[in-house]
């Protein structure tokens, strides 16, 4: 059974500029008082306080007015956060050029985020024309700066030969750096090369204890790779139970695929008690996220009246769309059927 791969782009919008502690009211106050008496960094910590409603009600021209005064004398991180703000139109009108600006400002003095944040701006054209060379260089000093989801990224580059020639030993190296620095895909990623040998020798005890770390710490894609490898005993003790425990968790987050197969476990009794009817509840859910095995196997049930009342024109719709995603016994079952597409022959 096919574990999963994971690609991994930072959204800007997930990334919060850490402060050094959560304010009490009283810190707040101690900090405001550094900040109106003319301290940069007071000022910077004030405007992300205000900001995200550390140690005072949120409010967000109070966190502007901070901001901007700490980044118009040079410091990095407010010039960042205020990239940050400007680029998702938090609280304010989406600016991409704005974004990018402060965004270059923060990145010319070293700040990790903002030059990932550049690298990003130069991948999708925002604020900035497209330009994924000037994009690479970017993810590259970022990387090299410790920034954690740069450095997945340029491991992830590396492993699949996107902008770089492909390198599995580089690859490795990135993921390492990232995962050494707690980044969950990063981790998941570092797993996969240790279960396909790449970079590395193939090591599936090595690969599962990787996966258990990301799983833990919540990547549904890491859960449902813990089910498959409990499924088929791949580095572990064969154990159904284990498996549909974590298929059962990546379903939770929604992952089609875990679906899919947490459905299998209960049509066919794996780990769980036979149960047809909650079999094509998740094969349904699954199917329709879109994925081809599970609207192929809704359609055989309700072919075969296993879970549902038989329902001829029910299961060719459902082989219909997964033979559209070329799902070979999809478009076999229509054949069998009869079933003509809209050039009035037969699928295949």
């Amino acid at each position: 059974m096919k574990i999963l791969f994971l690609l991994f782009i930072c959204i800007l919008t997930d990334i919060k500029i850490a402060d050094a502690q959560n304010l009490s009211p009283q810190q707040f106050q101690i900090l405001k008082r550094e900040a109106e008496n003319g301290d940069i960094e007071a000022q910077s910590l004030l405007g992300r306080s205000y900001f995200y409603g550390n140690g005072t009600t949120q409010n967000i021209n109070e966190a502007l007015k901070w901001l901007t005064k700490a980044a118009n004398q040079g410091n990095p991180d407010a010039q960042s956060q205020l990239g940050l703000i400007y680029f998702d139109g938090l609280g304010v009108d989406v600016d991409y050029i704005k974004a990018f600006r402060w965004h270059r400002l923060a990145a010319d003095h070293g700040n990790a985020l903002s030059q990932y944040a550049i690298g990003e701006c130069f991948r999708i054209g925002k604020g900035v024309s497209k330009n994924i060379e000037s994009a690479m260089i970017w993810y590259k000093k970022a990387a090299e700066n410790n920034f954690p989801p740069a450095q997945c990224y340029i491991g992830y580059c590396y492993e699949n030969g996107e902008h770089f020639q492909q390198n599995y030993d580089e690859s490795i190296k990135w993921y390492r750096k990232s995962a050494d620095n707690g980044f969950t895909p990063a981790i998941f990623n570092l797993g996969n090369c240790y279960a396909y040998g790449r970079g590395t020798k193939q090591d599936y005890l090595e690969a599962i204890k990787l996966y258990k770390i990301a799983a833990e710490q919540g990547l549904a894609e890491a859960q449902f790779n813990m089910g498959v490898y409990y499924e088929d005993g791949k580095g572990v003790k064969q154990n159904y139970y284990e498996a549909v425990k974590w298929y059962k968790k990546a379903a939770e987050q929604g992952l089609a695929v875990a679906e899919l197969n947490l459905g299998l476990c209960y049509e066919k009794g794996k780990g769980v008690p036979v149960n047809k009817e909650k079999a094509v509840e998740l094969y349904l859910k699954s199917a329709l996220k879109g994925n081809a095995g599970a609207q192929y196997n809704l359609g055989d049930c309700y072919e075969r009246g296993v879970g549902v009342p038989k329902d001829k024109m029910e299961a060719i719709k459902w082989y219909k769309k997964a033979a559209e995603q070329g799902h070979q016994k999809a478009v076999d079952a229509l054949n069998r059927l009869g079933f003509h597409n809209e050039e009035n022959v037969l699928y295949g």
